[in-house]
């Protein structure tokens, strides 16, 4: 696989995978371009426990900047590696505070160094916080993922069996209850 360009700085970045997902990072800025599917699966994972510094980053970033992207963001002139296309930036899960950048034809998701584990710590802790349990996520994260292990099966399914199987759910329903499950009402 012949390595792509950074979007931010253009060096060549390297192919890994984390958290059982394929990206790109680069060595020399330390971002990271990876698809949305890709993405996802990362999200889903709970492999990797954060530092409290990260954790409170995520939150304070959720609190303070919210919704907005300042104009230096904006300003920003990154390009898709693949399409050339400008990436745009945007607030992740609507108001996280942590902007990241997206090709508009679909291409992959860029993320500036430590962004990835701000985006990762902001849903894990949504999550605890939905749970009820987002004082234990902030006192031992290790026992906030220890719990998570136990009661399910974390390891999410192969990248492939995920798209099929949402491909198959999405066939199995009617139009009629395509529309009620988007209105929130059951058949």
């Amino acid at each position: 696989m012949e390595a792509i360009a950074c979007p931010n700085c253009a060096a060549a970045m390297t192919h890994e995978m984390y958290e059982g997902a394929a990206l790109d990072r680069c060595g020399q800025c330390g971002g990271v371009w990876l698809g949305q599917t890709a993405m996802g699966l990362i999200v889903e994972r709970r492999e990797e426990v954060f530092a409290k510094e990260v954790i409170a980053d995520a939150r304070t970033r959720a609190k303070t900047t919210g919704k907005t992207i300042s104009p230096d963001e904006r300003k920003r002139e990154l390009k898709c590696p693949v399409c050339s296309s400008t990436i745009m930036p945007f607030v992740y899960n609507y108001s996280s505070g942590i902007v990241i950048n997206r090709c508009m034809r679909e291409h992959g998701i860029y993320l500036d160094k430590g962004e990835l584990e701000l985006v990762q710590a902001h849903a894990e802790f949504m999550d605890a916080a939905v749970a009820g349990e987002a004082k234990t996520y902030l006192t031992d994260q290790q026992i906030y993922h220890d719990a998570a292990l136990d009661e399910a099966d974390n390891a999410p399914r192969e990248h492939v069996e995920r798209e099929a199987q949402t491909i198959w759910d999405a066939r199995q329903k009617k139009p009629l209850d395509k529309v009620l499950e988007w209105l929130g009402r059951k058949k």
